[in-house]
């Protein structure tokens, strides 16, 4: 009921509005995601990691009309709850961070858990966007929907668009080039440690811009 209620209240408005999932790096991504949205416009977030049924529409009811960016992050525990909460949020583009081994006990594999996870595009429109790791190995082999887009992010792989390179690692946090195939070269640099979350503020760099936000402001909003 909760659910369906956040549905009907996020009917009555229409921000950008980005579902982020995964099996890690989920709160971080979001947090990123919103800093760089802030940057363009007003924004809401999920907060904390409220991110399942009761804290989705949570975040859905903080909607309203000067609302121009929202970041709802969409947690899960077994197959179709992702497919409930996108149908409420209904995200005009989405983030898969990287397919792990939670919720594995109830899942089996982690094919499973990828299948679970691509729920998210139930909700995304015609021409949707799915940003994912391509530096994991089924989330840069998984076809989405005909109608959904999917573009990659990584610091590996030599396919993906959206690429981190000359990384230096600080007490501060980590100093970056981002190389985008279709923007060009930005430095970059985020206050948090840790390769994992040069992935995470990739995720939210490539969301932005292929979302239409400049290049340059996205990646000096990390």
């Amino acid at each position: 009921a909760l659910i369906r209620m956040g549905g009907n209240y996020r009917a009555r408005y229409t921000p950008v509005l980005a579902g982020i999932t995964g099996s890690v790096g989920k709160t971080t991504t979001k947090e990123f995601c919103a800093a760089v949205f802030s940057a363009f416009g007003q924004t809401v977030k999920t907060e904390g990691n409220q991110n399942n049924e009761i804290g989705v529409p949570g975040t859905l009811f903080r909607l309203s009309e000067s609302t121009r960016y929202a970041v709802v992050e969409m947690g899960m525990d077994n197959r179709g709850d992702l497919h409930k909460l996108t149908l409420a949020a209904r995200p005009c583009a989405a983030v898969i961070t990287r397919i792990g081994v939670s919720h594995i006990e109830n899942l089996g594999s982690q094919d499973n858990i990828l299948a679970a996870k691509m729920e998210i595009c139930d909700g995304l429109p015609d021409d949707g966007l799915l940003v994912v790791n391509g530096d994991d190995a089924r989330l840069a082999a998984v076809a989405p929907p005909r109608h959904i887009r999917k573009i990659e992010f990584g610091v590996d792989s030599r396919f993906t668009q959206v690429t981190a390179c000359d990384i230096v690692s600080g007490p501060q946090g980590e100093s970056f080039r981002i190389r985008d195939r279709l923007y060009g070269d930005f430095a970059a640099s985020i206050p948090a440690v840790g390769r994992h979350n040069v992935y995470n503020a990739l995720a939210a760099y490539t969301l932005a811009t292929r979302l239409g936000l400049d290049p340059a402001r996205a990646a000096a909003a990390l």
